[in-house]
C-alpha cells in the first residue's frame, strides 16, 4: 500500500510531458497558454455561477447549478494538472483527477436527463408575460369592482341616511300629532265630565223645582 501510494505522488519511471513536444518553445508556449486560459475561465464560471444562485433564492433547481461549478472546477483541475506534467511526471495522479472528472461529468450529465422533464414544464419568458398580463387584467377588474362596490356602498349610506332622517322627522311629526290627540282627548274628557257634572246637577235642580211645584200645587187645592 505504502508502495502504490509512493508511485502514486512520484514520477515513477516516466518523462514529463515536454518531451513529446521535444521541448519546442511555440508547441510548449501555446499549451501553456491555452491550458492557463481555459483554467482560469473554467475557475471564473463557478464563481459567477455561485453569484447567480446566491442572488436567485428562488430559483428552481439550484442544486444543479452547483453540481455544474464541481464539474467546471474538476475540468479546470484537469488543465492545471496538463500544465503540471509538462515538467513532472505524475500521470497517476493526473489521471485520478480525470477520472474525478469523468465521475463528476456523468453524474451531471445523468441528473441532467432525469431534471429535463421538469426543466421543461417550467413556464416560459412568453407564457410567464402572457399569465402577468391576464394577472394585470385582472387587478384592473378586481380595483374596478372594489371602487364600483365602494360608490354603490357611498350611495347606499346616503340613501340610508335620508331615509332615516325621513323617518325620524316622520316619527317627531307623530309625535307631536299624538300629543295633540292625546291632549284633545283629555280636554275632551273634562268636557264630558263637565257636562256630566252640569247635567246632574240640573237634573237635581229639575227634581227640587218638580217637588217644589207639586207642593204649591197640594196647597192651592186646600
Amino acid at each position: 500500500m505504502q508502495e502504490m501510494w509512493k508511485t502514486f505522488f512520484t514520477s515513477g519511471p516516466f518523462i514529463p510531458h515536454g518531451h513529446c513536444y521535444l521541448w519546442h518553445t511555440p508547441l510548449v508556449g501555446l499549451h501553456i497558454a491555452s491550458d492557463s486560459i481555459i483554467a482560469l475561465a473554467y475557475f471564473s464560471i463557478p464563481i459567477t455561477l455561485v453569484y447567480f444562485i446566491s442572488k436567485r433564492e428562488d430559483l428552481p433547481f439550484d442544486w444543479i447549478f452547483a453540481l455544474f461549478g464541481a464539474f467546471i472546477v474538476a475540468c479546470g483541475i484537469t488543465h492545471i494538472f496538463e500544465l503540471w506534467t509538462l515538467w513532472h511526471p505524475n500521470y497517476w495522479l493526473s489521471g485520478t483527477m480525470k477520472a474525478i472528472t469523468a465521475l463528476i461529468s456523468l453524474a451531471t450529465a445523468i441528473l441532467l436527463v432525469d431534471l429535463m422533464p421538469q426543466a421543461l414544464a417550467l413556464p416560459s419568458p412568453a407564457q410567464l408575460e402572457s399569465a402577468n398580463r391576464l394577472l394585470e387584467a385582472e387587478i384592473v377588474e378586481r380595483q374596478l369592482a372594489e371602487a364600483s362596490l365602494k360608490k354603490a356602498k357611498e350611495e347606499l349610506e346616503i340613501r340610508v341616511e335620508e331615509r332615516t332622517a325621513e323617518l325620524k322627522s316622520q316619527t317627531q311629526h307623530l309625535e307631536f300629532a299624538n300629543r295633540l290627540l292625546a291632549s284633545e282627548i283629555v280636554e275632551r274628557q273634562l268636557a264630558e265630565a263637565a257636562l256630566k257634572k252640569a247635567k246632574e246637577e240640573l237634573e237635581i235642580r229639575v227634581e227640587e223645582r218638580t217637588a217644589e211645584l207639586k207642593c204649591q200645587t197640594q196647597q192651592l187645592h186646600w
